[in-house]
């Protein structure tokens, strides 16, 4: 398996943490830690870590999490299966899973570029001048709502990162999770974060720890003083962040603003059982995905 070449690849954001830097290529979609000694990682992303996840249950008397030791690997292997049956090279077949969703993923991406312009020219004083498309109808709609709501942007597209083990000592931080979520806002006297999503599905616990996750990396993130988002995000100081799903509906262009609690018990035991398996799960990831 030919290994990635993190120095090939051009830094498109950086974000930095108690002297760790998170490093981010938008055209490969790839996360990378660089620790203070130089050496360099591939992270992957709180998304990523949570979408084969299932079937976790937790210990009656202990908590402790577990899942059932074949649930990844039978996850990928299904879809590779399913790839080769239908006649695709093994190499097709690994990576047959990502091209059932690269149409929504484009819909999506354009989506919230839109959402990100309309919103910084707002943030600016400036006229927004809409094109006239279906990606735009959609995107329209959480700017107009973000009127009829008061609700004031923050910052966009953050970078985020913590390790899996923020209890242990710092010379033990080895494995990291990381992402980036749409914005953060400040809304009915709340600190939001806001995820915005243009796919019709039914969204369950693992995806309320998925907005878990991007607050439990921000907040590790503010505990270091000299973070890269100290000055902006100065004011998560002083309130705790809540959590908001926006819901896009492409197919039928109707729109959905929820809210979820990340401070559910469930979501709290569902994130530790995320952080839990992350060693396993890119253990059965290198098999199919990385390059």
């Amino acid at each position: 398996m030919k290994e990635l070449n993190l120095d090939t690849l051009h830094i498109d954001k950086q974000v930095e943490a108690h002297g760790f830097k998170l490093c981010y290529n938008d055209a490969a979609h790839k996360y990378w830690i660089t620790h203070p000694n130089g050496e360099k990682h591939v992270v992957y992303g709180m998304t990523t870590v949570q979408k084969p996840v299932g079937s976790v249950t937790f210990h009656k008397d202990t908590g402790a999490a577990s899942s059932k030791s074949d649930t990844l690997i039978n996850w990928a292997v299904s879809e590779v299966k399913k790839a080769l049956l239908a006649g695709k090279s093994t190499e097709e077949a690994c990576r047959a899973h990502t091209a059932k969703s690269d149409y929504s993923k484009d819909f999506g991406k354009k989506v919230h570029s839109l959402i990100e312009l309309a919103t910084t020219a707002r943030m600016n004083g400036m006229v927004f001048t809409w094109e006239d498309s279906p990606e735009a109808q959609v995107a329209k709609k959480v700017v107009s709502n973000d009127l009829a709501t008061g609700t004031h942007v923050i910052a966009q597209e953050l970078l985020v990162f913590a390790p899996s083990n923020p209890e242990a000592p710092k010379e033990e931080w080895t494995n990291w999770v990381a992402g980036t979520f749409d914005r953060l806002v400040l809304r009915d006297g709340r600190i939001e974060i806001q995820d915005h999503k243009t796919s019709t599905g039914v969204y369950g616990l693992d995806y309320y720890t998925q907005l878990m996750g991007y607050q439990f990396m921000i907040e590790w993130m503010m505990t270091d003083e000299n973070n890269t988002y100290k000055d902006t995000l100065a004011t998560l100081k002083q309130q705790p962040i809540a959590a908001r799903r926006i819901n896009l509906a492409k197919k039928d262009g109707t729109f959905t603003d929820e809210w979820v609690s990340t401070n559910d018990l469930d979501d709290r035991k569902m994130l530790r059982a995320t952080l839990d398996i992350f060693n396993t799960y890119k253990k059965y990831r290198a098999l199919f995905w990385d390059k």
